[in-house]
């Protein structure tokens, strides 16, 4: 058995060579023989340089999706492949309807209008669950909605891509950048740098101006949610435990919660998760990202202490992050999808607190690493 691996370390997804043997004869009383496509994937590096996370590399496994090909012209969809993990039946091999995922895989019956191949991998549970229609339009199904909580799990991240098919004699080719349509925030650890504070605790961290849903091919289909409360009381009822949109099915995945908060320790004070672990969150991102449309992180913290007594008393104040900044090159970074955006040490000072959040905010430096991937080519292996 052949199976494709997705490696996130984040640099980009890269999926190339469509190699054909062409039918001798391409007309046949007016109209273009079907073609037969060798869909190869190659793994052709990083796209840039990149520095050591806060995290473990993590992988992700391509397990199943559609290849689409379609004619630009018309937009319509003229030959429909579904990737698999295991092998189809002879049938699905004859007619091309299906094809095991592999370094290289021969898929038969290609319209030979078909100038352009689309790919999705990795769909949520009920999402086009039934393959898209020959002659349905690449548009809709570009429009099929994801919504961020089915993103939660980084090793099974939706891929996409997208490539003119070139054609020459004797061959075809084409070359796709495939990649996660999500980013990926991953905090290792919350410091104070200022010179007052003797104590404090981390009630809960949460996701914040993040798109709830997004088109499969990286295009907004609603709204940009962002929470910008008018006063203390109203923001201690908003970013907390169970209140939409912060409902305890999302725990995890738009906010974590912490039932008892963290105490900061050590020198300086800090609030670190729990060992080897660090607080994750993937978001959408769209394919033409902005840095205004980046995701922001609200942190909520409680029981401060000054070192001339108490202060803020039986009050909350929160920390907004809404700009990153590269720790290579210190220029603001736009989010891109397929990439992971750690911050070691979100540190603060008391002039980053605030009684709302969104009125002030604190920059962060991030380490960037892009998604990979590589093929290995496995045999199966029985027990005796």
């Amino acid at each position: 058995m052949r199976k494709l691996f997705v490696n996130a370390a984040l640099a980009a997804f890269m999926v190339a060579g469509f190699t054909a043997c062409v039918s001798e004869s391409l007309e046949n009383a007016g109209q273009a023989a079907d073609e037969t496509v060798n869909l190869k994937f190659v793994d052709e590096g990083f796209t840039r340089a990149v520095e050591a996370g806060v995290e473990a590399q993590t992988t992700v496994s391509l397990t199943a999706g559609y290849a689409l090909f379609v004619n630009s012209n018309t937009g319509l969809i003229a030959k429909v492949t579904q990737l698999i993990a295991d092998a189809p039946a002879a049938a699905d091999i004859a007619a091309g309807t299906k094809v095991q995922i592999a370094s290289s895989m021969t898929i038969n019956k290609v319209s030979a209008h078909a100038d352009k191949v689309y790919i999705i991998g990795n769909l949520p549970s009920g999402v086009l669950s039934t393959a898209p229609a020959v002659n349905a339009t690449i548009a809709s199904v570009n429009a099929t909605s994801i919504a961020i909580a089915t993103q939660a799990d980084a090793t099974k991240a939706t891929l996409y891509g997208s490539a003119n098919v070139t054609k020459s004699e004797g061959s075809i080719t084409a070359t796709v950048a495939l990649k996660a349509i999500d980013s990926r925030i991953e905090i290792g650890k919350i410091s104070y740098s200022g010179s007052y504070l003797t104590a404090w605790k981390v009630d809960g961290i949460f996701l914040d101006h993040y798109y709830p849903t997004m088109g499969v091919d990286g295009t907004s289909n609603a709204y940009l949610f962002s929470e910008t409360v008018a006063d203390n009381a109203a923001a201690d009822l908003k970013y907390t435990d169970n209140v939409s949109p912060y409902l305890t099915a999302a725990a995890g995945i738009l906010y974590d919660w912490n039932s008892t908060p963290i105490a900061a320790a050590g020198t300086p004070l800090a609030v670190t998760p729990a060992s080897s672990k660090v607080w994750a969150y993937n978001t959408l991102t769209l394919a033409s990202n902005t840095a205004a449309n980046n995701p922001r992180i609200i942190i909520r913290l409680s029981a401060m202490t000054y070192s001339g007594g108490s202060a803020y008393s039986g009050e909350t104040r929160y920390l907004t992050v809404k700009k990153f900044l590269d720790s290579s090159t210190n220029a603001e970074v736009t989010f891109t999808q397929g990439k992971i955006y750690k911050i070691a040490d979100l540190s603060f000072t008391d002039n980053n607190l605030a009684p709302i959040p969104n009125e002030s905010s604190v920059t962060v430096s991030v380490s960037v690493t892009a998604m990979q991937w590589n093929v290995e080519n496995v045999k199966a292996g029985f027990d005796d």
